[in-house]
């Protein structure tokens, strides 16, 4: 008798690709090891987790990765590439917020400074 495979407790990723792709890329923009992670809650329509990636000098940098699972198109225009947007018109200005380190060219997903602290909202 066959076991089937348990069933994912999460939407796929990206629809060819899964966890491993995204930190893979995470590493080659980073240039480093990814140290550790932990996937975080909330996020609303994204999956995050905060990573810590080795640097050079043997410290860690805190960095913070989101990615939108896919949907049929048109079903809501808020993604993490459209998040882009926001960080790009931020960047030069004088507010708190991370700064954008890159955007996947092909799956829903941003990689940023992580800043630590709690949403007002997630209060």
């Amino acid at each position: 008798m066959a076991i089937a495979a348990p069933e994912p407790t999460h939407a796929p990723i990206a629809a060819d690709g899964d966890e491993a792709v995204l930190f893979q890329w995470v590493q080659a923009v980073c240039g480093r090891q990814v140290h550790a992670f932990t996937q975080t809650s909330g996020g609303n329509r994204a999956r995050s987790w905060a990573i810590d990636i080795t640097r050079t000098d043997g410290g860690i940098a805190d960095v913070f990765l989101r990615c939108t699972p896919p949907r049929p198109p048109g079903v809501e225009p808020y993604t993490t590439h459209r998040e882009v947007q926001v960080y790009r018109a931020i960047a030069d200005l004088d507010i708190r917020a991370p700064r954008l380190i890159a955007r996947h060219p092909e799956i829903q997903a941003i990689l940023t400074d992580r800043a630590h602290g709690i949403a007002e909202y997630r209060r």
